[in-house]
């Protein structure tokens, strides 16, 4: 059953879909056998600036199941986990199940935003936004290693997008966090 966060009311401006995630050098997100442990945790990297702005997390249903085998690192935040199944249940009173699809989504929820809505993973879901050319803003987070295979970041058919560099930071552990922007 859709529920109705007490959180959304409306909003007469648009909030932003910004895509924030890591990738290898290679344009991975997952390596293979849905390898994580080549992440970096670097502690320079400063996430909360970011997430004040965030208003709910945008998933698809592998991503939340690894993120629950993970320990749910995303204490407090509102979550939409979208899936096609719609017998789909989450485990969490700040979670919600979507089966509309990511354009029902953009055209009945994202009005009702106050902060921005981050697009979490995975790859499909990824892959739905940028085909309705709705991603405003991307962080990316690039990790120095190759991974040679896995789940990667665009999958093929992705339709041509161009974003624009606004900011490039990097970090003592060779992560480099850029910022993009979507030309329109």
């Amino acid at each position: 059953m859709y529920r109705t966060f007490a959180w959304r009311r409306y909003r007469p401006f648009m909030s932003e879909v910004v895509l924030h995630m890591a990738v290898s050098l290679d344009g991975y997100v997952e390596g293979p056998d849905r390898d994580l442990g080549w992440l970096i945790e670097d502690p320079g990297l400063d996430f909360e600036p970011f997430l004040r702005k965030v208003e709910i997390m945008l998933m698809g249903r592998r991503t939340y199941e690894t993120a629950l085998d993970l320990g749910w690192p995303y204490e407090g935040m509102n979550a939409l986990v979208f899936s096609r199944d719609p017998s789909f249940e989450v485990a969490d009173e700040r979670v919600e199940a979507y089966t509309k699809g990511v354009e029902r989504w953009l055209e009945e929820e994202r009005p009702l935003l106050e902060g921005d809505a981050w697009v979490v993973g995975g790859a499909p879901l990824v892959r739905a936004f940028m085909d309705v050319d709705a991603v405003d803003r991307m962080y990316l987070g690039i990790h120095p290693i190759v991974l040679g295979g896995g789940v990667p970041l665009f999958e093929q058919g992705t339709p041509k997008r161009e974003f624009h560099t606004r900011a490039v930071d990097s970090y003592r552990g060779g992560l480099v966090l850029v910022e993009y922007e979507r030309v329109r």
